[in-house]
């Protein structure tokens, strides 16, 4: 959520988080007797502080500069005059809201009036056609009146509203509701709202529109603009080009569409490219925004980006770090909002605005000094001063005062401006952003770096890609598939099988088209080149189609189970992998329905005196065995704990070593987020029902004294006694959802690991097993040693299989993943498991490869390698071989933790 849709308001605020849940921030909001903790729903945290885990701000900073002209000429005059004839007006809807029925229409036209004076300030091309269509439809009008009023001065129907016009019941909630009207329709109301109230002040008004008209026609023909040529200066700014000359892309807003329109036309003729420019309005499509906005994105071509408030809300374009506000809004939430499309995370570059400012106009003057004091207290509050622009403006009232200086030329500039300092002030600023900081949620350093760890093996161990990719190539070409791998992890899909077309996806319903051109299974490759690719990853139809596909085909197999050869095994023992699914459920119902709140897949190998948990994916390392070697297990012997084993020691095993930590882990976060529910329901709902029933007992008195309230106290005891019975049902809720109950094991597939040494039983390859595993427990303790030495602590993770042997972390807490590999002295290779080498691909950065030349019990100082990011193995490659004097060296020094 942002501040967008309350302003920064406490009151709005909390109807929101109402939709979140309903006990907890029942009733209207009374500051003094409603207090709230949100921390567990939500993290307010300024963009300004918000820090990455090593320590850089993840957003860049950003530099507003007002840009002021001055009108002259033709410019000055019109303003002046179409500034008179809104002041005029607004008088006469003063006087309709003075009349009995009459304040919705007087508030309406007031704010046709605004939006009049607003597009004088935009552009010659936006007060033009406002005024030309504005004179036509009261032109319409008074035609219709002539011709059902008998009597000139009683035209009953001049001045209806425009019969869509559905706004709402106070001056402030109409002014919002049309404000953020289409324009289309804000076009009705502007053209057809008038004060007058009789045929002869309607004809007043088009005479006087009907001068404006010429004087306006007359000001575009001279093309006469002095803030177009501020907005050329700002495109021939050296910001707007990098270091090669190439120019960057640039956003503009404007608030009306002819002012759009006219920019982009006269933008594409200075740029001399009609592809340059792309524009973003209300009255597109979804799609046709969508296309812009990609266009803009995407294509090198197109360098500038004109656009309505249409894209000032929820649009990414961060692909560009320069905007300019052609047009300053009067509703003060869309300054942040426009901003925010490009002051995002992730956004590398220093983010610079332009606001173009009229310095003498009467709007000018207050947007000037606004923008003053924002500079001047962004440099005093160190930039913070953004992240409560919204409410300081909402507090500030910046409509009223624009209209208090049109309206009140005598109390102009100085009242206005006076007013405008004694609201908007340092200390106030301060105080709001204090306020802001008193709802962040500050996270103990200890934690951020637990954090940090978590998130670090999370990535290590992350399907997306490498695991995914390989999954679906192997899987996909076995259906029956055709693929052609392109450049830069990009792939064609040439042919989906009939096995898949034929199903519809279970959420959308929809088929597979018969191709893909570009899929990929990286983020990064999205936009690769400029050219979108699908991104196949959990969930998109493809995937699920293949996996739905392979299991319908092959499940029994899984049940049945398979044999797999293990190169890389310390002993010829044979082992039986196990996949044990568990789940934890909580009750969430009254009626006692069960809903699932954690699920796990754990593989257990069984040899016939042990059970190891053995990782998260550990058939990886596997591979199905050649022709040669079926024919020797056909004729080998299974062992009889292998023929009785029928999986319940790996359940056993999950159910007393895995589980109990897991469902105490979530009964604790359950429990303490539980308490804490539970406490503000219960304050909120007490305060609620003891509200009520005072208001019921005030009622009741009156009524005794024989008044007759709106609401009697009986309706108000029986809202208490329903809050009462809400708060009985919701207190007992929340205690049946602490319990976390694990449902029973079930075994999912089984898997025979057979050693490849066990298929060959002469002496030597016993031997040769025996001297690798000699070799490796002297490499690892020769790499511990030289990390300790280095400032690293170790600890031995290899017996988890995860994909690294030693956690190593530096004094300052950076963490890296040592992969050890001892070897003859001779030796130029090392072999990596499949698990290995894609934990290295998800986080080449923080994953080492430590190599050590073993002699007897002698051996060679460790070298530390990179393993370079690259492709993904095949789906059948169980290992890799690589020649490690040709990978890059790891540099490991403990006081260097950008790695």
């Amino acid at each position: 959520m942002t501040a967008t849709p309350h302003s920064g308001i406490e009151e709005n605020f909390q109807l929101f988080l109402r939709l979140l849940d309903l006990d907890r921030f029942e009733g209207r909001y009374r500051s003094s007797a409603h207090s709230h903790d949100i921390s567990d729903l939500m993290r307010r945290v300024m963009k300004e502080d918000l820090l990455g885990f090593d320590g850089r701000r993840l957003f860049p900073d950003r530099v507003a500069t007002t840009v002021g002209y001055e009108l002259r000429g033709l410019e000055l005059q019109l303003y002046e005059e179409v500034t008179n004839y809104v002041r005029t007006e607004m008088g006469r809807a003063d006087e309709l809201r003075a009349v009995t029925g009459g304040k919705q229409r007087g508030s309406i036209v007031g704010f046709a009036l605004t939006v009049l004076q607003r597009r004088l300030a935009s552009s010659p091309a936006a007060i033009h056609e406002s005024l030309k269509r504005r004179k036509a439809r009261l032109e319409e009008r008074l035609e219709e009146a002539l011709a059902v009023a008998s009597d000139s001065d009683a035209a009953e129907s001049i001045g209806q509203l425009p019969h869509d016009a559905d706004v709402g019941t106070t001056d402030e909630d109409r002014e919002a509701d049309l404000d953020e009207a289409p324009e289309e329709q804000i076009d009705e109301i502007v053209d057809l709202a008038t004060a007058a109230r009789t045929v002869k002040e309607l004809q007043g008004e088009i005479d006087a529109l009907a001068e404006l008209v010429s004087l306006s026609h007359r000001l575009l023909r001279s093309r006469k603009d002095r803030k177009w040529m501020q907005l050329l200066e700002v495109l021939n700014d050296p910001r707007m080009k990098d270091a090669t000359g190439q120019r960057q892309k640039l956003v503009i807003f404007t608030e009306h569409r002819d002012t759009l329109e006219y920019l982009a036309t006269k933008i594409r003729l200075e740029l001399r490219r009609d592809e340059s420019v792309v524009t973003i309005h209300g009255g597109l499509r979804r799609g046709q925004r969508r296309e812009a906005q990609d266009a803009f994105l995407n294509d090198p071509a197109v360098e500038v980006l004109v656009a309505t408030d249409a894209a000032g809300e929820g649009v990414n374009l961060q692909v560009a770090h320069l905007m300019v506000n052609y047009d300053l809004p009067w509703n003060p939430n869309r300054l942040e909002q426009r901003f925010g499309r490009i002051h995002r995370f992730r956004q590398r570059d220093t983010c610079y605005l332009w606001n173009l400012v009229a310095a003498n106009t009467r709007e000018g003057r207050v947007y000037e000094r606004l923008l003053e004091k924002l500079d001047v207290e962004k440099e005093a509050l160190g930039g913070k001063v953004y992240d409560v622009l919204g409410r300081a403006l909402t507090e500030l009232n910046l409509r009223d005062l624009m209209i208090t200086a049109i309206r009140e030329p005598s109390a102009f500039p100085k009242a206005t401006v006076a007013q405008l300092d004694l609201k908007w002030t340092h200390d106030r600023l301060k105080q709001l952003i204090d306020e802001s900081a008193l709802h962040a949620v500050d996270i103990p350093l200890e934690r951020v770096k637990q954090i940090e760890e978590e998130m670090l093996r999370a990535q290590m161990q992350r399907l997306i890609p490498h695991f995914i990719e390989t999954f679906f190539v192997g899987a996909f070409r076995h259906l029956g598939g055709r693929y052609v791998r392109r450049k830069n992890g990009l792939y064609e899909i040439r042919r989906i099988p009939p096995l898949l077309k034929e199903r519809r996806h279970h959420r959308t319903g929809a088929r597979l088209p018969d191709r893909y051109e570009r899929v990929c299974f990286d983020k990064d490759y999205i936009n690769l080149d400029k050219s979108h690719a699908e991104f196949v990853a959990p969930g998109h139809p493809l995937l699920d189609a293949v996996v739905e596909a392979l299991l319908e085909r092959h499940q029994e197999i899984l049940q049945r189970g398979a044999i797999l050869i293990d190169d890389h095994a310390e002993s010829d023992e044979p082992r039986l992998m196990v996949a044990v699914e568990t789940s934890a459920k909580i009750a969430s119902g009254s009626d006692g329905e069960e809903r699932e709140i954690g699920k796990w897949v754990d593989y257990v190998e069984l040899t016939a005196s042990s059970e190891v948990s053995a990782g998260s994916a550990p058939y990886l390392d596997y591979r199905p065995p050649q022709t040669a070697e079926i024919e020797q297990i056909n004729q080998w012997q299974r062992p009889n704990w292998v023929r009785a084993e029928d999986g319940s020691r790996a359940i056993r095993h999950v159910a007393a070593q895995l589980l109990p930590e897991r469902i105490e882990h979530l009964t604790n976060q359950r429990r303490e987020s539980a308490q804490k529910t539970r406490r503000m329901v219960k304050n909120r709902l007490e305060s609620e029902i003891r509200y009520w029933r005072q208001r019921a007992g005030e009622i009741a008195r009156r009524e005794h004294a024989g008044h007759t309230p709106k609401l009697n106290s009986e309706l108000m005891r029986a809202r208490a006694n329903e809050l009462q019975a809400r708060l009985d049902a919701r207190l007992a809720k929340i205690d049946r959802e602490q319990a976390v109950v694990a449902t029973p094991p079930v075994i999912t597939a089984v898997c025979l690991v057979l050693p490849s040494e066990l298929l060959n039983r002469d002496s030597s390859v016993a031997d040769l097993t025996e001297h690798r595993r000699r070799i490796e427990r002297v490499a690892m303790d020769a790499v511990t040693e030289d990390l300790q030495q280095r400032g690293y602590a170790c600890e031995d993770v290899s017996i988890q299989n995860t994909g690294w042997d030693i956690e190593a972390k530096s004094p300052d807490g950076s963490l890296l993943f040592v992969e050890v590999k001892g070897r003859k002295v001779g030796e130029a290779k090392v072999a990596l498991s499949r698990n290995e080498y894609l934990a290295a691909s998800n986080r080449p950065d923080s994953y080492v490869l430590a190599v050590v030349n073993v002699d007897g019990e002698d051996h060679s100082p460790p070298t530390y390698r990179r393993i370079a990011e690259g492709k993904s193995l095949e789906h059948a490659l169980a290992s890799i071989q690589l020649k490690s004097d040709d990978l890059k060296p790891f540099p490991i020094d403990p006081r260097n933790s950008d790695h």
